[in-house]
């Protein structure tokens, strides 16, 4: 199916990312796209993507490969940045079918509780290598033909990640400081972490080449 996609299908993707229009409309996302058919045709599950960076840019690359999509995105999760912080990951090995990974422990549980502070070599932590090592593999494979992205997520999915979830929605408004230490760790979490995904020569899927914000999507998760 990827033949019959236009040779200058990532131009036209960001193209529209820049606020072009005319000419076909892409069919492209800014999300993570696999399907059950693509990880079979690649022979992989679900559960072994998430850790191995040749494994997540195969698997990522199949939509393309199979029905045309104009994308390639990692990562496949929302854990990636609460497993840098040092939360531990479950990555449902053992589910009967395909499962997204989860937190098995909250690193806090209450906003009040928390207080954590962002290390500085965050980038270089948890699986925050294997997604930018998986990047460099779809660049080097499809990213002459389609567009490869990478995503990060908003600050309160974050925090639903990393504080008890039961508590988090009345913390957040409960104690001014707990809440600025909250998103202060979330912010920068996020910067550092989408820096990282910049060694991987990653476009943002969601910026537009003179600067501006794309609203084609929205993966902020807030």
């Amino acid at each position: 199916m990827a033949d019959k996609v236009s040779s200058n299908s990532r131009d036209r993707v960001l193209a529209l990312l820049s606020g072009e229009r005319g000419g076909s409309r892409p069919c492209s996302s800014g999300l993570m796209n696999v399907t059950v058919a693509g990880l079979e045709s690649a022979g992989l599950t679900f559960g072994e993507v998430h850790t191995d960076p040749a494994k997540m840019a195969a698997a990522a690359e199949t939509t393309y490969r199979l029905f045309g999509f104009e994308s390639a995105v990692v990562p496949m999760d929302l854990c990636v940045e609460a497993g840098a912080l040092g939360a531990e990951v479950d990555f449902r090995l053992d589910a009967p079918r395909a499962e997204f990974p989860m937190i098995r422990e909250p690193l806090a549980d209450s906003v009040e509780d928390f207080t954590l502070e962002v290390p500085s070599e965050l980038a270089s932590r948890g699986r925050i290598p294997v997604v930018v090592e998986a990047i460099q593999k779809l660049k080097a494979g499809v990213g002459q033909e389609i567009v490869v992205g990478a995503w990060v997520p908003g600050p309160l999915t974050l925090a639903m990640q990393i504080v008890e979830l039961t508590n988090l929605t009345g913390g957040i408004g409960a104690r001014a400081g707990g809440r600025e230490a909250l998103a202060g760790c979330a912010r920068r979490c996020l910067g550092r972490g989408w820096h990282g995904l910049q060694r991987g020569r990653c476009r943002h899927p969601y910026r537009a080449r003179d600067g501006r914000l794309a609203r084609v999507h929205r993966s902020t998760g807030v």
